[in-house]
C-alpha cells in the first residue's frame, strides 16, 4: 500500500554511525548510552547448526529487565532456529487465532528480520511473534502507509511462513519457545558473509518489554535492530567480527548518502505560523482542513443559515409532543420553540416511550436563531435505548438538543468487568459489563436519515446509531460526552452508509465509529475534532477481529477527507481492510505528523495519524508540531 509519501522521505533515519560489533552478545555499558542508527551490534552464526548463545534481554531502553529471558540461535543452510528461554512468575495468554490484532497482549516472543539490510519500515522486513499458548502472528512490510507506533499488526498479515514450525512449553520457572524458520521464507540464502538485521523481543505482561538488542523505543525499529552474521565454520570469530564491522560500515554509509538530502521533504510537512484550533491551515497554495459552507459555521448554532421557525405542529409538552408526531404526514413539520423543555424520563419508567417520528416527518426546533440554544429533548433512564426512532425512510431531525443521562467514562466499570489478559471468563464478564444499562440518542433502521444542526451528548452508546439504511446525512452538529469507555459513539454505524460533515466533536470515545460489516461505509469531510480530552481514537472502523467473525472485513468503503483533527490520540483507525477502498487526504493533523524520523516520533511524543490492514491509501494531508504536553 502507497502512503501517497514518495519512498525517499518516508522513513528518513537519523544521520551519523556507531559501531561496536561483538560475537556474543551480551550488552555492555556502552550499549545503554543513548542510542545511534545503525546499531552495529551483531551476533556471528556459523553454518554448522552449532548453538549461540545469547542475552539476557534487556528493557527497550537498555537497563536490566524484571524476568530474565535468554535464547539460543542456531543455523544451518536450510533454517533458522531461535530457542528463547523465558522465567516467568504469572504467564498470561489467551487462546486467540493466527493474526489477531490482539497477540500482542498476551506473554510473547517475537523475531524481527530486515532481509536485506535495508534498515527501512516500508522495506522487506519480516516479523513473527509466537505466545506462550504457542499462537502465532507472521507479518512482512512495508508498513502500512505510516510508520504505526511499533504496533504489532503494521505490516501485511496475509503474509505467512512457509514451512514454519513452533513449540512452546511451560517450565518450573517459566515457559520457552522454539521457533524454526526456513531462510527461504525471508528470501534469504544463506552464504558465508551473509549480513541480515535481526532482533529478538519478548512481551511480558504486566512487567513490561525486552529486547535483546535495546530500541531505546518501540519494537519496530530496523534502524535499532542489531545484525545476524553467518559463517564459514572454519574461519575464526575474530576474522569474522573483522570483516562484519567493516562491510557493516560500508552498508551504513550508502543508506545514508541516499537519505542526506531530508530538510526540504521534512519542511514540506512543517507549515509555519500554526493557530491552535483553526479548522484549516494553507500549505503553499493548498488548503488542508474543515471549512464551513454556506449554510452556516461547523457545528451549527449562531449563523446557521437553515433554520425553522414554524411547523404543522407546535407542541409545548410531552402530550402535545406525542400527538404531534402521531397525527404528522409525510412533508410535514413538527417544530418545538427555543424554551421547550421536554423529559420522557417519566414516561420511559412507565411506559418504556420512544420518540417515533414518521416516515418523510421533520422534527425541528430554532437553534441558533437570535441566540436560541434549541428545544431541549432529554431522558435521564440509563437504559433509554432510544430517545428518538425513526419509523420509514427520509426523516429529519434538526436544530434541537437531545441529552442523554450519562456522560461519565466509566472507566472503572471497564477495566474491572473487561480489563486484564487471559481471563477465560470473558462471556460472564461482558454480560456484567453490559450490566450497566446502555442508552442511544436517535435511531433508525431505514433510509435517508437526516440530523442537522443539532447538539447530541451525554449517551452512553451512541448519539446518532444508523442502524441500517443508505443515503444519511448527519452535518452541521455539536456532538460532545459520549464517552462510556468500550462504546461511546458520537456517531455509530451498523449495516448503514453515511455522509458525515462539518460537525463538532469533542470529548467523545470515538467522534464516529462502525461495525465494519459489509454494506457499510462512510463519508467524512470538513469535520473538527477538538483538542479536549479524547477517551480513544477518533475516527473509527472495526474489522472481522473485533467481531470475531473470521473475516478482516472492515465495510465497504470509506472517504475520510478535509477534517481537522486536534485530539492527542490517533486520530483514524480502521481494524481491517475495506472490501473497496478507503482514501484519507487533504486532511489537518496538527499533533501528529508522518513517518520522518521515527527516532523524532518518539521524542517528541507525537503518535502518527493513521492505521490500517490494506486497501487504504492516505496521501497528500498536512501535519503540524503543536506540542502535546
Amino acid at each position: 500500500m502507497d502512503s501517497g509519501l514518495g519512498r525517499s522521505h518516508r522513513n528518513l533515519f537519523r544521520l551519523g554511525v556507531s559501531f561496536a560489533c561483538a560475537g556474543f552478545v551480551g550488552l555492555t555499558s556502552a550499549q545503554t548510552t543513548s542510542p545511534a542508527p545503525f546499531e552495529a551490534a551483531c551476533v556471528i552464526l556459523p553454518l554448522d547448526g552449532r548453538g549461540v548463545n545469547v542475552g539476557p534481554f534487556v528493557t527497550t531502553q537498555g537497563t536490566t529487565a524484571p524476568q530474565r529471558t535468554t535464547a539460543v540461535l542456531q543455523a544451518d543452510p536450510t533454517a533458522l532456529t531461535v530457542m528463547v528461554t523465558c522465567a516467568d512468575t504469572n504467564i498470561l495468554c489467551g487462546e486467540l487465532g493466527r493474526d489477531q490484532d490482539d497477540l500482542w497482549k498476551d506473554d510473547n516472543v517475537e523475531i524481527f528480520i530486515d532481509p536485506q539490510h535495508a534498515h527501512d519500515l516500508d522495506g522487506d522486513w519480516r516479523h513473527v511473534l509466537l505466545t506462550a499458548k504457542g499462537q502465532v502472528m507472521d507479518e512482512s512490510g512495508p508498513a502500512r502507509g505510516y510508520f504505526d507506533s511499533g504496533m504489532t499488526m503494521g505490516g501485511h498479515t496475509r503474509y505467512d511462513v512457509e514451512g514454519l514450525q513452533v513449540k512452546t512449553e511451560t517450565t518450573p520457572a517459566g515457559w520457552m519457545a522454539r521457533l524454526v524458520i526456513p531462510w527461504a521464507s525471508f528470501g534469504v540464502t544463506p552464504l558465508p558473509g551473509t549480513i541480515v538485521g535481526f532482533n529478538l523481543n519478548r512481551t511480558d505482561p504486566p512487567d513490561g518489554y525486552f529486547c535483546l538488542f535495546p530500541t531505546r523505543g518501540v519494537f519496530l525499529l530496523p534502524d535499532r535492530w542489531g545484525h545476524l552474521i553467518l559463517t564459514d565454520p572454519q574461519v575464526s570469530q575474530e576474522a569474522a567480527q573483522t570483516s562484519a564491522t567493516d562491510r557493516i560500515a560500508a552498508l551504513h554509509r550508502q543508506i545514508l548518502d541516499q537519505r542526506a538530502n531530508t530538510e526540504t521533504e521534512r519542511n514540506r510537512f512543517l507549515p509555519a505560523h500554526i493557530e491552535v484550533n483553526t479548522p484549516s491551515v494553507m500549505v503553499g497554495n493548498v488548503r488542508y482542513g474543515a471549512e464551513a459552507d454556506d449554510r452556516g459555521p461547523i457545528g451549527g448554532g449562531a449563523g446557521y443559515t437553515q433554520p425553522f421557525t414554524r411547523g404543522d405542529f407546535e407542541p409545548r409538552s410531552l402530550p402535545e409532543l406525542i400527538k404531534a408526531l402521531k397525527s404528522a404526514q409525510t412533508g410535514q413539520v413538527v417544530f418545538l420553540a427555543g424554551d421547550v423543555e421536554i423529559d420522557t424520563t417519566a414516561r420511559w419508567f412507565t411506559d418504556k416511550l420512544v420518540l417515533e417520528i414518521p416516515p418523510g416527518v421533520t422534527l425541528a426546533g430554532d437553534r441558533g436563531l437570535h441566540g436560541s440554544p434549541g428545544a431541549l429533548i432529554s431522558c435521564d433512564a440509563y437504559d433509554i435505548r432510544p430517545l428518538i426512532r425513526a419509523l420509514g425512510s427520509d426523516v429529519t431531525i434538526t436544530g434541537l438538543r437531545l441529552r442523554g443521562p450519562d456522560p461519565k467514562i466509566n472507566q472503572e466499570h471497564h477495566d474491572r468487568m473487561l480489563g486484564g489478559p487471559g481471563d477465560n471468563r470473558e462471556k460472564e464478564k461482558r454480560a456484567k459489563y453490559y450490566a450497566l444499562p446502555t442508552s442511544d440518542g436517535v435511531q433508525t433502521e431505514h433510509d435517508r436519515l437526516t440530523v442537522a444542526n443539532c447538539e447530541i451528548s451525554a449517551w452512553s452508546h451512541g448519539g446518532i446509531y444508523l442502524m441500517k439504511g443508505i443515503g444519511h446525512h448527519i452535518h452541521h452538529n455539536y456532538i460532545h460526552h459520549n464517552r462510556r469507555q468500550g462504546l461511546g459513539y458520537g456517531v455509530s454505524i451498523d449495516v448503514a452508509q453515511a455522509l458525515i460533515e462539518r460537525n463538532l466533536f469533542e470529548y467523545n470515545r470515538h467522534d464516529i465509529a462502525g461495525t465494519g460489516r459489509a454494506g457499510s461505509g462512510y463519508e467524512a469531510c470538513h469535520n473538527v475534532v477538538l483538542s479536549h480530552e479524547s477517551v480513544g481514537h477518533q475516527f473509527d472502523m472495526h474489522g472481522g477481529s473485533d467481531r470475531r467473525d473470521g473475516t478482516d472485513l472492515a465495510s465497504d468503503f470509506l472517504k475520510i477527507h478535509h477534517n481537522a483533527f486536534y485530539g492527542s490520540g490517533r486520530p483514524i483507525k480502521i481494524r481491517g481492510t475495506p472490501s473497496g477502498e478507503a482514501v484519507i487526504y487533504r486532511n489537518w493533523f496538527p499533533r501528529h505528523r508522518p513517518p520522518l524520523t521515527p527516532d523524532e516520533l518518539l521524542k517528541l511524543g507525537l503518535p502518527t495519524s493513521v492505521y490500517s490492514h490494506g486497501n487504504t491509501r492516505v496521501f497528500d494531508n498536512a501535519y503540524g508540531l503543536i506540542m502535546v504536553k
